[in-house]
């Protein structure tokens, strides 16, 4: 049957923090998971220096260009029929340097750097219609967050079979704070944050009968440069 499917985390915990690993295991025998569909949802709260939600409107900022993406610092895919397929390193730098050199018709025509696409700089400015609530019961309100992720997997010419990769593993390592947050206020090298409620949302549909057809993906692969010269290496 077709239809969006989720997945928690192997281990769930009520917060993921920096420098953690989390894994999804993703089974779906007789099905197809249809081509790039995959988007990680969840909740994010920016904490200040002794660890509570930070809730102040003086400059806290996220680089814009890279918004949500900037918590995965590595994602590696893999599957139990193929192996290691990818491990996508310094993700958030690709995905900075991808919003500097690219923007299609599409994205020109809907994509707006504001607060409704997780984007603006200033994270409270971002996140300011739920930070602070008149009802008092309700108080703060983490902000909720929804990426596709630009991984091997998302980036396929055609839909993932289950009789070619049997279950797919997703391995996610959060980016340490001070790769993420900025900013001038005091203490800044001490805040953090912590990602609530994540899921891995993708679709699927029935298998086809059809022979399974070689499939494209593309994958990225970092290669670190070294610089030798006489002042240095």
């Amino acid at each position: 049957m077709s239809g969006f499917r989720s997945v928690y985390p192997l281990s769930q915990r009520q917060y993921y923090k920096p420098n953690e690993l989390i894994d999804f295991v993703l089974s779906f025998d007789g099905e197809e998971i249809m081509m790039n569909t995959f988007a990680l949802v969840g909740r994010v709260e920016v904490l200040d220096a002794v660890g509570d939600p930070y809730t102040s409107y003086d400059d806290v900022s996220r680089d814009p260009k890279v918004g949500h993406h900037s918590y995965w610092s590595t994602i590696t895919s893999s599957s139990s029929a193929k192996g290691l397929i990818e491990t996508f390193s310094n993700y958030p730098r690709f995905i900075k340097m991808h919003s500097d050199a690219t923007m299609d018709n599409v994205g020109m025509a809907c994509e707006t750097p504001t607060a409704c696409e997780g984007r603006s700089s200033n994270v409270i400015q971002q996140n300011s219609y739920s930070v602070l609530d008149e009802d008092p019961t309700i108080g703060y309100v983490a902000e909720m967050f929804c990426v596709k992720p630009r991984i091997c997997l998302n980036l396929t010419g055609g839909n993932l079979r289950s009789d070619v990769f049997g279950q797919l593993f997703i391995k996610l390592q959060t980016a340490p704070a001070r790769q993420v947050l900025s900013g001038s206020v005091a203490g800044i090298e001490n805040f953090s944050y912590r990602i609530s409620d994540l899921q891995l949302l993708y679709q699927v549909q029935p298998l086809a009968s059809a022979k399974p057809q070689p499939l494209t993906m593309q994958t990225y692969t970092t290669a670190p440069a070294l610089v030798n010269t006489n002042e240095s290496n």
